[in-house]
């Protein structure tokens, strides 16, 4: 997901796949945090992956501390399998397909299946592709559930597969893009404070019809973590949060992801002028303390 020694790759292949440094941004699973990363934690991120370390790594992306799930299971799609060894003798894994919260192919609109291989510890450092036998069966989730998973995978995909530059989904105007839309909904007070019980309200039955969406933790369904995590949109974003905060709320409240560019670009000339911090909604736990 996010290897080490990407300096020692590019030199033995003598740079037929790219730099380290294209390798880390590109091939990696760090393609999926990129949008929302600055420059320069980005390029930190790139420079620890060619290192001989990415200790701490995770850290510095915020996945240890968000409550979303750290690691990055192996998934992939029975159809995307036998076109692969149609096509090209082989099978391997699709980088789209491993996105946290992408849980359906976006070419086929089949669930995803993951490997057990690499979460049971089982043969986890040896080199693996792609086999019918190593992927559990896919969870069976009712067809309004498939059809919500399949709307956040494609959204997630398009937006991270932007063909924008790397940190361009700036967290203020993501902000008030999402807040232009409460208030289209009629959850911002007069007062511009958000509804938080209301929108939350929407908000976990929208969740709920995600069926037990894997990245979610447990805790996370609990009707004061959905409250607070509508009331966290209120307050400037913390750097080190993991994308999934975001991406889950923009899905809830936008068609696709070319009705949230709209609204993004839109609102991306007046974040700065126009996102005073709002007072945390004082019926909810305060979580960012705690790193979610």
């Amino acid at each position: 997901d996010l290897p080490n020694a990407l300096d020692d790759f590019a030199a033995v292949t003598h740079g037929a796949f790219g730099t380290a440094s294209m390798l880390a941004k590109d091939q990696t699973l760090l393609s999926f945090y990129a949008p929302f990363l600055t420059q320069g934690e980005l390029g930190a991120a790139a420079a620890s992956m060619a290192s001989t370390s990415v200790a701490h790594l995770k850290f510095r992306l915020g996945l240890l501390t968000s409550r979303f799930r750290a690691h990055h299971p192996l998934k992939a799609c029975d159809d995307c399998m036998a076109t692969d060894v149609q096509d090209f003798g082989w099978t391997y894994w699709h980088l789209e397909h491993q996105y946290p919260g992408v849980w359906t192919c976006p070419c086929h609109g089949r669930p995803l299946r993951e490997c057990v291989l690499k979460a049971n510890g089982v043969q986890r450092f040896q080199w693996h592709l792609p086999r019918s036998a190593d992927l559990q069966a896919a969870n069976a989730a009712h067809q309004p559930s498939q059809e919500s998973r399949h709307k956040l995978s494609n959204l997630i995909i398009h937006l991270v597969r932007s063909e924008r530059p790397a940190g361009w989904l700036d967290l203020d105007a993501t902000r008030l893009a999402i807040r232009q839309r409460l208030d289209e909904r009629g959850w911002i007070s007069e007062k511009g404070s958000i509804l938080v019980p209301q929108a939350a309200k929407d908000f976990h039955v929208h969740l709920r019809q995600l069926g037990e969406l894997p990245d979610l933790t447990h805790a996370q369904w609990d009707d004061g973590a959905v409250q607070n995590w509508i009331a966290r949109i209120s307050r400037p974003p913390r750097s080190g949060t993991h994308p999934l905060r975001w991406l889950l709320v923009i899905d809830w409240l936008f068609d696709s992801a070319a009705d949230f560019v709209d609204a993004y670009d839109q609102a991306s000339a007046e974040a700065p002028t126009l996102l005073p911090a709002q007072p945390a909604h004082s019926g909810s736990d305060d979580l960012a303390s705690s790193g979610q």
